[in-house]
């Protein structure tokens, strides 16, 4: 099986991000929060058998609250500042440009070698940082090297005897020590980048110099030739870049996410270039940038394009992964003790309530409609139902398929819904791995994550057949075996939605015959089972796909 290699974003997409249109998005999500919340608060009160359901409610909630605080109180990014730092600011430092590797196949690594060789900047110097020692990747470099004689190559693995060690966190440190440029930059190995890159990111370092990094977006294209994975993953990060990484960029609490981002050696040098940790060792690194006076700043031009993992699988592990930052940092005495603003640290902690949200919602969605029927069924609820149950519905359905859909510039669509429960239940197996102990380290994730045999040219692949374009292609090797927590989290899931499937047909199986043809009745069962039919769809690519 064959995708295409991704290319640097185009001049268009470099600019997508800079129009948030956050008012709308905002509008319409506290309106569906409102109404959703507001319906199932009244439907806890309409009975002592339903209390129990207040405490995973108020869990959500508060949440929800801890991010609309941020949000509105989060500023736009200022282009204009930017255009003016570029006119200013041109001196060309020093620059170091990172690019840590372990296992991905040669052509991933040729097509991100190849932009990164032709970056528009004339002081840097380019480390392949290779955690696996091939050989082939030592060929590939001097490949290069003979293609682009003006750009220095130089191959850095570590000593076979640290390998593996910190996995990324480790690579990185021991470049920092073999290195000494005034800046240093970091690409993951599947990330395409634009000419133009260190021209834009550079001049924010030399205008602001408390600034220990200054990120840029992770971005991900979506085409139909994409695994539905791939096509439900890239538009997941856009609410993150496009306003999230905004908002939290105005409050001086921008989270570093490792790639994509330039590094100030003298700031950096207080970690030895990277935070010693062996996952999520990115964000704890922007954080004790931050804790130590530094700033993080956010700059929202795409300007790098990578590879989603391309299937559930490895999307799930890289999830869990993610997940884990937020319960190891917010839970550190490190977290407490360090001098922040209010609402630097509620930036922190509000996604660790979001985690928590998440793993809950699959367990939350189908409850409502169970204790309307068997409550329906039993004589105990209000006729109001017959109305209230829809007006909390529909706006959220609404903002999700609708709203959503209108505002994205990224390929919002049914994918990515069916994709957000493979990310609620890899939320749930990452808090319990934390609470347990269990965590893994950093592995290979894309869509390439499988190791490649090194077969064939690297710098001489086939032509995509898409329309239009004249792209390499990224060849895909078989499916790893089944990872034990993945199978866990997909047979709970099925457990938890044809089980309360079931338990919604034991309800409607119970009313009388009246209470089914009632305007009341049809009402409330109706809403029910609408609910319930949509978490089989939402579900069912998680359940029964690869």
């Amino acid at each position: 099986m064959a995708y295409p290699l991704p290319s640097p974003p185009t001049d268009e997409e470099k600019l997508r991000y800079l129009q948030g249109r956050r008012l709308p998005l905002y509008f319409f999500n506290l309106l569906a929060f409102t109404t959703l919340h507001v319906g199932a608060w009244l439907l806890i009160g309409s009975s002592s058998a339903f209390y129990w359901l207040a405490a995973p409610l108020l869990l959500v909630q508060l949440f929800n609250v801890l991010w609309f605080a941020i949000d509105f109180t989060g500023r736009d990014f200022d282009f204009a500042v930017h255009q003016e730092t570029l006119r200013e600011y041109q001196s060309t430092p020093a620059v170091d440009v990172y690019l840590p590797c372990c296992n991905e196949p040669l052509e991933i690594l040729s097509n991100t070698y190849t932009y990164i060789a032709q970056l528009d900047y004339p002081n840097k110097s380019i480390f392949i940082l290779d955690d696996a020692g091939r050989p082939a990747v030592r060929a590939l470099v001097d490949r290069l090297q003979s293609q682009f004689p003006h750009v220095p190559f130089t191959y850095l693995p570590r000593p076979a005897s640290e390998r593996g060690i910190l996995g990324k966190s480790g690579n990185i440190r021991h470049a920092f020590a073999h290195s000494s440029a005034e800046f240093f930059v970091v690409f993951d190995a599947d990330f395409s980048v634009r000419k133009d890159f260190l021209n834009e990111v550079v001049p924010v370092m030399e205008r602001f110099p408390d600034t220990a990094i200054v990120q840029t977006p992770q971005y991900f294209r979506v085409n139909r030739n994409q695994t539905w994975v791939e096509q439900g993953a890239g538009p997941q990060v856009e609410i993150p870049f496009r306003v999230d990484q905004v908002n939290r960029n105005g409050l001086a609490a921008t989270a570093c996410v490792g790639s994509n981002a330039l590094y100030r050696r003298s700031a950096l040098g207080e970690v030895a270039g990277m935070y010693p940790i062996a996952y999520s060792e990115d964000e704890h690194t922007g954080f004790q940038m931050i804790k130590r006076g530094w700033r993080v700043r956010y700059l929202p031009l795409p300007m790098a394009c990578g590879t989603c993992p391309d299937n559930a699988q490895v999307f799930f592990s890289q999830q869990v992964r993610w997940c884990a930052t937020a319960p190891s940092l917010v839970t550190s005495t490190d977290f407490w003790t360090a001098s922040l603003q209010p609402m630097q640290r509620l930036c922190w902690i509000a996604p660790l309530f979001g985690y928590v949200a998440s793993a809950l919602t699959p367990f939350l969605i189908p409850i409502p409609g169970l204790l309307l029927v068997w409550g329906l069924s039993n004589g105990t609820l209000n006729p109001t139902w017959s109305w209230l149950c829809w007006l909390s519905v529909l706006p959220m359905a609404i903002n999700i398929l609708v709203v959503r859909k209108l505002w994205s510039r990224a390929g919002f669509g049914a994918n990515t819904i069916r994709l957000g429960v493979v990310t609620q239940f890899a939320h749930l197996m990452s808090l319990k791995d934390y609470m347990f102990g269990s965590l893994s380290g950093w592995v290979v994730s894309g869509a390439a994550a499988a190791t490649s045999p090194d077969v064939g040219d690297p710098l001489k692949l086939a032509d995509s057949d898409l329309v239009g374009e004249s792209t390499p292609l990224i060849v895909v090797a078989p499916t790893k075996p089944k990872d034990m927590k993945y199978i866990q989290m997909r047979v709970l899931c099925a457990a938890w939605v044809y089980g309360s499937a079931l338990l919604l047909a034991l309800g409607l199986s119970s009313l009388e015959w009246s209470q089914t043809r009632d305007r009341f009745g049809i009402s409330v069962a109706s809403c029910a089972v609408v609910v319930q039919l949509a978490e089989f769809w939402r579900t069912w690519a998680f359940i029964w796909w690869e």
